[in-house]
């Protein structure tokens, strides 16, 4: 079970959480720790485990080899994925949009020369 591995892996057991909603592979919660660290916990449905798997590394990917604001990956298991929480002011304003934007364009204007072999590390399982 998902509470069971939080404890275990991240050393405090859950005190809270809240749906999400909008997860396309699963159930997406808002998770907080008795110790008071909040995270978003990702879990598949059994058709979709390879999906978190590959968006884990698609997040550390970005995290290593692009400036993109990107949650920190805590824990990737079969079927669930750990993440820091983004904190979010709850509506997208022009001004978020506008931010997201620039951040997209600048990550299309990577080239193969500006990842030094990171396709390793994105396609490693």
């Amino acid at each position: 079970m998902w509470r069971d591995l939080i404890a275990r892996e991240l050393g405090s057991p859950v005190a809270s959480e809240r749906s999400l909603g909008g997860g396309c592979v699963g159930d997406v919660r808002a998770v907080t720790l008795a110790d008071g660290r909040v995270m978003v916990v990702k879990r598949a449905d059994s058709s979709a485990h390879d999906a978190l798997s590959i968006e884990g590394r698609m997040l550390a990917f970005l995290a290593t080899w692009t400036d993109a604001p990107t949650p920190r990956v805590l824990l990737e298991a079969p079927g669930v994925l750990i993440m820091e929480a983004a904190p979010s002011g709850g509506a997208l304003r022009r001004e978020s949009a506008e931010h997201a934007a620039r951040i997209f364009a600048a990550l299309h204007d990577i080239g193969p020369a500006d990842i030094r072999g990171a396709w390793q590390v994105a396609a490693a399982p």
